[in-house]
């Protein structure tokens, strides 16, 4: 990236997997009026897109950074079948982490189902799109944004991160490095358990 893009980031923030793990069967986001159970970070978005910076500049390693929860379990404690188990419970979720400016490794601050991260953008940072849609599609369109009284620009804007999203899960998967705001990378150790299954399991 040529320039810091400033965003803000929200995800259900949980300080355990099981604790998150029993939301799965719910809708997300389920809310009851005008209550919002989300942590909100904002920073400066780093080269892969999976860290906020708080601060601008080459050296600049403190901040957000996310990864998945299950590699940070400390593997090696567990066989192989416990391992798959593992895997199978949780593999899906992520973890945010925060690295301060003399950290030597990330701090935990919780656990989140990807469903749940959003980001948002200045209102200024803004740009013209030019492409060529099919009209009866644009029409129908336009009306079932009229009818539910919802923006096209927001429609839009949510199948793009939706898109993008799932660039960046993918790419979060197969990569257990954490890529810093200067570029070094922090790799977990694999016989440390950085994350915490239950409330009671002594993490």
């Amino acid at each position: 990236m040529t320039k810091s893009t400033f965003v803000t980031w929200y995800f259900e923030l949980y300080p355990d997997l099981e604790t998150l793990r029993a939301q799965r069967d719910r809708t997300l986001p389920k809310k009851l009026p005008n209550l919002t159970n989300r942590t909100e970070v904002r920073g400066y978005l780093t080269e892969n897109r999976c860290g906020l910076r708080t601060e601008i500049g080459e050296d600049a390693i403190e901040g957000y950074y996310v990864t998945t929860a299950v590699t940070l379990l400390g593997l090696h404690q567990y066989d192989d079948e416990e391992e798959d188990e593992l895997y199978n419970l949780y593999g899906y979720y992520l973890a945010l982490l925060y690295m301060g400016s003399d950290s030597d490794e990330p701090k935990v601050v919780g656990v989140f189902d990807p469903r749940s991260w959003k980001e948002e953008y200045p209102q200024s940072s803004t740009a013209p799109a030019s492409f060529r849609l099919p009209e009866p599609l644009l029409e129908e369109f336009k009306e079932a944004c009229s009818a539910k009284n919802v923006s096209q620009a927001t429609i839009i804007t949510t199948a793009m991160w939706d898109f993008v999203w799932g660039k960046r899960y993918e790419y979060l998967i197969d990569t257990p490095a954490i890529t810093l705001g200067n570029g070094e990378k922090w790799e977990p150790d694999f016989s440390i358990p950085y994350v915490r299954i239950g409330t009671g399991d002594g993490r």
